[in-house]
């Protein structure tokens, strides 16, 4: 059987690939609409967030069951950036995001994706695990803006980053910065320790 046969028989149908585009739009307006009444700025999961993260996830799992992760080569950069999306925002499943973290390894090293598509990934594991992140991927909220929470080495991040085809650190803050301010009436301590009571309920962390 050809590879072009195999696509033919096991290739996700338009109302398939259609539902995932469907389900990142409806996310980032659901983020757009929170973040906008400053929702973010409260410690804890929005529970609106989370309920659109957890159907999302969902029905991305259906689809990789089904058809396999949409690879650009088999699908467009725009599937496979749509999975992605959905893939990152489902961080009330360790095993799923582990699951995925795997599968964009492999690959980027057979060739199939960039780097920056795992940087992502790894940061989030290590970050919810109670470890720094490594490429700087991950921005939180402040007083003062966007910052970088918990980073390894940071003298050396941009190297790494660039490396993964990233852009430096200075660019992709000033970048978060334009597409939504980031300074809030944040309390960070408090911040920190919801988050860190939610690594533990949902099994990032063990429990204390």
């Amino acid at each position: 059987m050809t590879k072009d046969l195999i696509n033919m028989i096991y290739r996700a149908s338009e109302s398939e690939i259609d539902k995932l585009l469907a389900a990142v739009k409806n996310d980032k307006e659901v983020y757009q609409e929170l973040f906008k009444a400053g929702e973010f700025n409260k410690p804890g999961y929005n529970p609106l967030m989370k309920k659109v993260h957890e159907e999302n996830a969902d029905l991305l799992e259906q689809f990789l069951d089904t058809y396999g992760w949409p690879f650009p080569d088999d699908y467009t950069t725009e599937i496979h950036e749509a999975a992605w999306f959905i893939a990152i925002h489902a961080i009330s499943r360790p095993a799923f995001i582990k699951k995925v973290a795997q599968i964009m390894y492999h690959a980027w090293k057979s060739g199939k994706i960039s780097g920056n598509y795992y940087a992502n990934f790894y940061d989030r594991i290590e970050l919810y695990e109670g470890r720094p992140q490594l490429y700087g991927t991950h921005l939180y909220p402040s007083k003062s803006g966007w910052q970088v929470c918990s980073l390894k080495d940071p003298e050396t991040v941009n190297e790494r980053r660039t490396s993964l085809g990233l852009q430096s650190l200075e660019d992709w803050i000033a970048e978060s910065e334009s597409e939504g301010s980031g300074i809030g009436d944040v309390d960070e301590a408090e911040y920190q320790k919801e988050f860190d009571l939610w690594c533990q309920q949902t099994g990032w962390r063990p429990k204390k």
